[in-house]
């Protein structure tokens, strides 16, 4: 945030299990999630009471434990967000909304009325088709709640590819694009999460700003694996381009 000079930062799939609050360097961070203090207390104190040794492994080897149970206990978030602000405009701050693992929002006072700015994180398209209207429906819910201007950040995991002439009030042209046909051919909840994503702009009279602007190759890339150099090639990371939809 430093380096790019960020005042405001949405984030999204943090894992946090608490809506809390933390500060540091010139920052503050306000996370939300959907685990219940209540569950969250109670696993935490049946962690404090298993056997010695029974999270970590014993001695060299292979461990005896899954290092990844973690995740299937009641009180992992398996989302979560986070909007981090400039300390600077605490004294804005007039309200802070943690409704979910998947949103929350934030509002600050100005001058022309009050600016919303709201963090999702959208259930992929491995969630079942319940669970992605149910985010929709409650982001809907809160942005019809809202007074004054907001702005919608995060991650809505949804891939467009093309933009049909019917989706061009709400998606720009500057998308990683494939022909139209691929459309029928995607896999039914991918093409489920990209419908429901761009109803839900035309419904609220919004556009996905990130594909109006122009932008170069690298740029339309939304999602990058990590990987390392080519051992034979050290110069060359997968990576890199063609930024096309053949690697992206």
């Amino acid at each position: 945030m430093k380096a790019e000079n960020l005042d405001i930062l949405m984030i999204s799939e943090t894992n946090r299990n608490t809506s809390d609050m933390h500060r540091w360097d010139g920052y503050t961070v306000f996370y939300s999630t959907s685990i219940d203090p209540k569950v969250r207390e109670q696993e935490e104190k049946r962690r404090e009471n298993l056997p010695k040794g029974k999270r970590k492994g014993k001695g060299k080897g292979i461990p005896s434990y899954d290092p990844f149970a973690y995740r299937s206990d009641p009180d992992y978030e398996k989302a979560g967000v986070g909007i981090v602000i400039n300390n600077k405009l605490l004294r804005y701050l007039k309200d802070v909304k943690q409704i979910s693992g998947r949103s929350m929002h934030i509002t600050l006072q100005a001058a022309g009325g009050d600016i919303n700015f709201v963090s999702n994180y959208a259930p992929h398209a491995g969630y079942n088709l319940e669970d992605e209207d149910i985010f929709y429906e409650t982001l809907s819910e809160t942005l019809n709640g809202i007074r004054g201007k907001f702005y919608i950040g995060g991650d809505f995991n949804a891939r467009i590819y093309h933009v049909r002439d019917i989706d061009t009030e709400a998606i720009g042209p500057h998308i990683i694009c494939r022909d139209e046909p691929y459309l029928a051919t995607m896999a039914e909840g991918t093409r489920d999460s990209r419908n429901l994503f761009i109803s839900f702009l035309k419904t609220q009279e919004l556009i996905a700003l990130n594909t109006v602007f122009d932008k170069p190759p690298d740029k339309l890339v939304t999602y990058q694996e990590k990987t390392k150099a080519d051992e034979n090639n050290p110069e060359h990371r997968k990576n890199g381009p063609p930024f096309d939809y053949t690697k992206y």
